[in-house]
């Protein structure tokens, strides 16, 4: 990954979930979020061998950080990450975490 005038070296497990954000897309660590300019759909596609998964339009998980689904009321789902992050899933990518 490449920002600010260098380069960041992260491992794909110590990923625990990758965010749209405009024309960037955020990469969330237990340590840290990293910016870095491209498309969710691109960052998905390369990471997806490797266990990452869409859970909503906006956000791609690490299976492998997963720790609970809990439904909603209106039938999504709240998807519990390790560190204790709760993340609105949505139904329409139920099938990704089954």
């Amino acid at each position: 990954m490449r920002g600010a005038g260098r380069t960041l070296l992260i491992t794909p497990a110590d990923i625990l979930l990758l965010e749209a954000a405009g024309n960037y897309v955020e990469i969330h660590t237990a340590q840290a979020k990293h910016l870095i300019r491209g498309t969710l759909a691109a960052w998905e596609q390369k990471l997806a061998s490797l266990g990452f998964v869409r859970i909503h339009r906006s956000r791609v998980a690490n299976k492998a950080q997963v720790g609970a689904l809990q439904p909603t009321a209106s039938g999504d789902f709240e998807v519990t990450i390790a560190g204790g992050q709760s993340l609105q899933r949505s139904r329409r990518f139920r099938a990704n975490l089954a």
